[in-house]
C-alpha cells in the first residue's frame, strides 16, 4: 500500500515543473509569432498583388471598351438642367460665372467608380447612374458618392494589411444642398480604399488612349499606388486631425467633401498641375499666375471645375519617394503611403502588378510615375 501511494504521488508535476514547462511553451511561442507574422504578411501581399493586378487589367478592360483609358474623375454638363451656353466655354470665366451662374447641372464621379464593371461590380456601378431613382431627377448628381454606392466597402480596393478603418466615420461635409449621404438616417459614412489612381496617367482634363497615357512606355509607368485608408498625421506637422481619408467614391468638387483632393483616391495632382508637357501647364499657362495657384480652371467639359494642385503628389520630396508603414501619428497625406512594411505594391500599365523596394531612388520613382518625361528608368527600378 505504500509503494502504491508513493506512485500515485510521484503521477503529477512538482510546481517547479510546471513554471519550466510554462516557460518554455513562452519561448517557443516567442520563437514562432514573428514566424506567423511574416507568413500573414506574405500572404496579404500577395492578396494586395492580385487586387492591383485586377485593377490594372481592368483599366485595359477599360480603355478597350471606351478607347481611351478612364480619367481620374468626371464633371461633365447633363441634360437635367443644360448649360443656358449651351455647351459654350470662356477661357477663364470668373468663378460666380462657372456653370452658368452656379446652375446645378454635372455628373460627377470618379476614377474607381468608372472602372467598376471591369472589377466584376456591374450592378454597384449601376447605382451610380441615372437608373438609379435616387439620382434620376437631380440635376447636380455625384453619382459616385450616392448612399448605395459611396458607402459601400469594394474588397478589391482594400489592402489586408492595413488595418485603418473601412468608413470614414461620418458623412462629408455637405459643400453642396444635393449631398445625398446626408438624406440618409443615419447619415451614410463613406467607405475607404487603399488604392490611388496616378492623374498624370488618367488626365482628368483630356481623353487617351492606353498608349497615348503613357508614352514613356507601358511597363516603365506607374498607373495605381497606395494610400492609408486613414492616413493619421496628428504629429507630422499637420496638427490633430489633420491627415486624410482615401475615399474611393470621392471626386474633385472645388474643394470639394471633406477635403476634396485630399481625400480622393488620387495622386500626383501637383505634378501635374505645374509640368511642364503635360496638364494646365501647356493647355492655358498663364492660369496658375492668374489664379495665384489656389485653382486652376479648365475649360474641357469633364473637368469643370479644374484642379487644386495641394496634397497626395508622387512623392514626399527629391529624398524620399514614398511611405511604408508609419506608426501611428506619423503618416503624411502628401504622398503615396504603403501599409507594407518596406515596400511599395503598385500597378503597371502594362497590366501587371509590382513590388518596389523603399530603397528605390525618389528620382527614379519619379519618373515611373510621371509617364510623359522620356527619362531612362534608373537600376534600382
Amino acid at each position: 500500500m505504500a509503494t502504491s501511494a508513493r506512485t500515485r504521488s510521484r503521477a503529477g508535476f512538482t510546481l517547479i515543473e510546471l513554471l519550466v514547462v510554462i516557460a518554455i511553451i513562452g519561448i517557443l511561442i516567442g520563437l514562432l509569432l514573428p514566424a506567423v507574422q511574416k507568413v500573414r504578411e506574405a500572404a496579404n501581399r500577395s492578396v494586395c498583388f492580385n487586387n492591383l493586378k485586377q485593377i490594372g487589367l481592368a483599366v485595359h478592360n477599360y480603355a478597350d471598351s471606351n478607347g481611351k483609358v478612364p480619367n481620374a474623375w468626371l464633371q461633365q454638363w447633363n441634360a437635367a438642367n443644360p448649360d443656358p451656353r449651351q455647351g459654350t466655354y470662356p477661357t477663364n470665366p470668373p468663378f460666380s460665372t462657372i456653370g452658368g451662374g452656379n446652375s446645378p447641372n454635372r455628373d460627377m464621379c470618379s476614377f474607381w467608380h468608372q472602372i467598376l464593371p471591369y472589377v466584376e461590380q456591374s450592378s454597384l456601378y449601376a447605382l451610380g447612374t441615372p437608373a438609379n431613382p435616387r439620382i434620376s431627377g437631380v440635376s447636380w448628381r455625384n453619382v459616385s458618392i450616392v448612399p448605395e454606392v459611396a458607402g459601400v466597402s469594394v474588397k478589391v480596393y482594400l489592402c489586408p494589411s492595413d488595418g485603418g478603418p473601412l468608413f470614414s466615420g461620418t458623412a462629408p461635409w455637405p459643400s453642396m444642398a444635393g449631398n445625398l449621404l446626408l438624406q440618409t438616417t443615419p447619415v451614410t459614412e463613406e467607405a475607404t480604399s487603399n488604392y490611388a489612381a496616378n492623374t498624370m496617367v488618367f488626365d482628368p482634363s483630356i481623353n487617351r488612349s492606353l498608349v497615348n497615357a503613357m508614352p514613356d512606355g507601358l511597363s516603365n509607368t506607374v498607373t495605381i499606388g497606395h494610400m492609408k485608408r486613414w492616413c493619421d498625421a496628428d504629429f507630422t506637422g499637420f496638427g490633430t486631425n489633420g491627415g486624410a481619408w482615401n475615399l474611393w467614391g470621392q471626386q474633385q468638387f472645388n474643394g470639394g467633401f471633406g477635403g476634396g483632393l485630399r481625400d480622393m483616391g488620387v495622386f500626383g495632382s501637383s505634378t501635374y498641375v505645374n509640368h511642364p508637357t503635360v496638364g494646365f501647364s501647356i493647355q492655358f499657362p498663364n492660369l496658375k499666375t492668374q489664379l495665384s495657384g489656389l485653382d486652376v480652371w479648365n475649360a474641357t467639359r469633364q473637368n469643370e471645375i479644374g484642379i487644386w494642385p495641394a496634397r497626395k503628389d508622387f512623392r514626399e520630396s527629391s529624398v524620399i519617394p514614398f511611405w511604408t508603414n508609419p506608426a501611428r501619428g506619423f503618416c503624411r497625406p502628401n504622398a503615396p503611403t504603403s501599409a507594407h512594411d518596406a515596400v511599395m505594391i503598385c500597378a503597371v500599365g502594362d497590366g501587371s502588378a509590382r513590388t518596389v523596394s523603399s530603397g528605390v531612388t525618389s528620382a527614379t520613382w519619379y519618373a515611373a510615375c510621371v509617364p510623359t518625361d522620356g527619362a531612362p528608368l534608373g537600376s534600382d527600378w
